[in-house]
């Protein structure tokens, strides 16, 4: 059946769409905006100036769809057809009214080709846990990688620590060392290639690489970087397990014990929440997106082993969704009005109503991440990366499903990539990227 949210909501939430939305043929006081679509979803922002006593009626390709009390409103229709053109129209009791045109998104192809890559191995156990598509020339992969001759000198009499990191510059893969200081407050005393922890791109082709309490901040075509370091007093420094945000000025960073932080360029600064001292939880995943529909920024953040995602407002209050009783971990979110969170399973959020994805139901996902409601990859336990084509999910099974986890992922138009460890009697770092057909 049909579903429909009609969200009532006060006029001063209301402003410009961040993208030019479809223009309304306005014939009377009532006005409509397509926020946006997906492949078989549109959202519209209704808006009745002084007609809250009136009723009005909802048209789809002149398909009666609903009636409603003519208050400004948000509308969600589902079960549309990918790659068609559709005209909604709203009128009020005396039959006049608006209405507006718009394409769903056509879905995107199902159709890869999976390539395999295994890093390190003979010298300890190796492994990736994050991944960041600056372009399809220049990905990044971090974790920890060690060789046979790790910890060793070579001939020049260079003591060889641990590879951090592994680079893609379009025609092969080569291991890479990050160093970070030993002790931060104490530059002189040197630097070693710490365990990375993750990677996250900015818009603008930025990346930054975390370490424990610090980070490399690469800019954009360089492979220079700058160390940036927590400063809080030693007592209240956290180990760094993600970071999200809008700039390598302007990010936040989660992790141990329930902190959050947020970093300016020059400060940082904790971000003081109830989960500040949860000495049991750490904050594993952050996401951040802004709300087309308000235009304020929202703020995902799982917190394992428990099945609680927090939702987080720009002014810092958080609130509990509880997803079932499921545990969950990878978080995304295009728009801030659908919302996919990954764990056992992946469930789907309108208006906070979470939906599963009963296909992939029995399988572990730690990672979610797209470019858009037709284009999103999930990794985890076991071998599994299921990709979401705008309509349907499918997923793959890599190897045989029962020697390889993935922790980290990322996508573009043409390629899915997902990082992780491949078990056996040397653990290795495990690189799956899909090409589309």
């Amino acid at each position: 059946m049909k579903k429909l949210i009609l969200i009532i909501l006060l006029s001063f939430f209301f402003f410009s769409c961040k993208e030019e939305p479809t223009k309304p043929q306005t014939e009377t006081n009532l006005t409509l905006e397509v926020l946006d679509k997906s492949c078989t979803e549109v959202w519209i922002d209704i808006k009745a100036n002084d007609q809250a006593n009136k009723l009005g009626s909802v048209y789809l390709n002149d398909e009666f769809r609903t009636q409603l009390y003519l208050k400004d409103t948000l509308v969600y229709l589902d079960e549309l057809m990918p790659n068609k053109t559709y005209i909604i129209k709203l009128t009020n009791q005396e039959g006049i009214g608006t209405q507006t045109e718009f394409t769903t998104m056509d879905t995107t192809s199902h159709n890869f080709t999976w390539e395999t890559f295994e890093f390190g191995g003979e010298g300890g156990s190796s492994y990736l846990r994050d991944v960041a598509i600056i372009n399809e020339n220049d990905i990044w992969a971090v974790g920890e990688i060690f060789i046979e001759d790790t910890y060793t000198y070579d001939s020049n009499g260079v003591w060889q620590h641990p590879y951090n990191a592994v680079h893609w510059d379009g025609s092969k893969w080569e291991l890479k060392r990050i160093f970070f200081y030993i002790d931060p407050d104490q530059p002189n005393a040197g630097k070693i290639s710490s365990e990375c922890i993750s990677v996250f791109k900015f818009e603008n082709g930025d990346y930054i690489i975390t370490s424990n309490v610090q980070a490399a901040v690469f800019r954009n075509g360089s492979d220079q970087y700058k160390l940036i370091h927590e400063s809080f007093s030693w007592e209240e420094r956290f180990g760094l397990n993600a970071i999200w945000g809008k700039s390598t000025n302007d990010f936040y960073a989660i992790g141990k014990k329930g902190n959050i932080a947020h970093y300016n360029g020059n400060s940082w600064s904790k971000i003081e929440t109830e989960l500040n001292g949860i000495t049991d939880n750490n904050i594993s995943h952050i996401f951040g997106v802004e709300n087309i529909l308000t235009k304020e920024y929202e703020y995902y953040l799982s917190v394992p082993p428990t099945n609680t995602v927090y939702y987080m407002t720009s002014n810092y209050s958080l609130q509990k969704l509880e997803l079932n009783n499921k545990f969950f971990r990878g978080i995304w979110s295009k728009n801030g009005l659908s919302v996919y969170i990954a764990g056992y399973g992946i469930v789907k959020g309108i208006n906070k109503e979470w939906i599963e994805q009963s296909e992939l139901n029995n399988k572990f996902y730690i990672e979610i991440i797209g470019t858009g409601e037709n284009n999103i990859v999930a990794a985890g336990l076991n071998g599994n990366v299921a990709v979401y084509n705008g309509k349907r999910w499918k997923n793959f099974k890599i190897g045989d499903g029962t020697n390889i986890n993935f922790f980290g992922a990322a996508i573009t138009e043409n390629i899915a990539i997902s990082v992780g460890a491949k078990y056996g009697n040397s653990d290795t770092g495990f690189i799956c990227i899909g090409r589309r057909n």
